[in-house]
């Protein structure tokens, strides 16, 4: 496990209360390791490595450049430089997720319906993870309600709901408690910028450098990658 709450195991019941008490029946045996939540620390020389066999927690470094930087800042009238800040958030909508997902067989149909914000990109992550043709699955959004990021992403709950339907022939119900949102839906930000702006007495900014640390979490998620490179 590398985050609180990762799933370690599947319970299947006729209602919640028998799952509740499926679940305390499970033991499992825990070593806890040295965590590593401070994104600046994580990358210091001689912190606790996420994965073994890596030898540091980078995922990837990214660089990007237009026009000529160093001219703009050598003209420059005056250089600002700030450091800023956006903390690590929970996304927190009034309505967790849930997942309804029922296979009909003669027709190999799995459907899902399922509270997203991607409901296409949904269905083609179900179909790969199921091996099955994406016309075979067809994914439902009814009101999503809030979702402020949290449901734009590919969760294993819904995958699992169409595995368990079509492997149990019977529609299959999932529907997370406010813990369960805190702890495994995905958060957003957590991300260091070290801004310098270069502009001139009359405000044309002429020139602008960031240097971004972002806390990309356990894994890759659908989207990870793409928020600090879309926020540069």
């Amino acid at each position: 496990m590398r985050f609180v709450g990762e799933g370690v195991a599947l319970v299947v019941a006729t209602d919640r209360y028998a799952a509740r008490d499926a679940i305390d029946l499970i033991e499992v045996d825990y070593e806890p390791l040295t965590p590593v939540v401070d994104p600046e620390k994580a990358i210091e020389k001689g912190s606790p490595v996420l994965y073994d066999g890596h030898k540091d927690n980078v995922a990837y470094r990214w660089e990007l450049e237009g026009g000529d930087v160093k001219a703009a800042f050598k003209k420059a009238d005056k250089v600002i430089k700030q450091r800023i800040v956006n903390q690590r958030l929970i996304p927190v909508a009034m309505e967790t997720r849930g997942v309804v997902a029922e296979y009909k067989p003669g027709e190999r149909q799995l459907t899902v319906w399922t509270s997203t914000q991607i409901p296409h990109l949904v269905r083609t992550q179900i179909a790969a993870m199921l091996d099955v043709p994406e016309h075979s699955v067809r994914v439902i959004t009814p009101e999503v309600g809030g979702g402020f990021g949290s449901k734009l992403n590919v969760y294993a709950e819904e995958a699992l709901a169409g595995y368990l339907a079509m492997r149990l022939g019977k529609p299959v119900k999932w529907i997370e408690s406010r813990r369960e949102n805190f702890q495994t839906a995905i958060h957003g930000r957590d991300q260091i910028d070290d801004v310098e702006v270069a502009f001139k007495r009359d405000g044309t900014i002429l020139g602008l450098r960031v240097h971004v640390i972002a806390d990309l979490g356990a894994y890759y998620q659908l989207l990870t990658p793409l928020i600090p490179t879309l926020t540069d």
